[in-house]
C-alpha cells in the first residue's frame, strides 16, 4: 500500500519548539512532494469579566424580533449587600 500525502499542516507560534516542528514538517513535505501549509497559532489571553466590576457594558444595542431595541447599560448597580449606597 502506497501512502499519498498531498498536504502537510504545521502549526507555528514562533517558539523554539515550533521552529523545530517546522523544519521537520518541511523535510516531511519535501520527502512526499507535498504542499506545506503553516497555521499561525496564538494563545488568547484570559480576560476577566467586567460585568460585575461596575464598568459600563459597551456592547451594541440589541434589536428584538418585535422591533423593540434595548440599549447598553452604563452603570452596573452594586449588589445590595455590598454596603455601597
Amino acid at each position: 500500500m502506497e501512502i499519498n500525502i498531498q498536504k502537510v499542516l504545521c502549526p507555528v507560534d514562533f517558539s523554539e519548539a515550533s521552529e523545530h516542528a517546522l523544519r521537520y514538517a518541511l523535510a516531511f513535505a519535501q520527502a512526499y512532494d507535498a504542499e506545506l501549509q503553516m497555521l499561525h497559532v496564538v494563545e488568547v489571553p484570559f480576560l476577566p469579566s467586567y460585568a460585575t466590576a461596575g464598568i459600563p457594558d459597551l456592547s451594541l444595542p440589541v434589536e428584538h424580533a418585535d422591533g423593540a431595541s434595548t440599549t447598553a447599560a452604563w452603570r452596573v448597580p452594586a449588589p445590595a449587600d455590598a454596603g455601597v449606597g
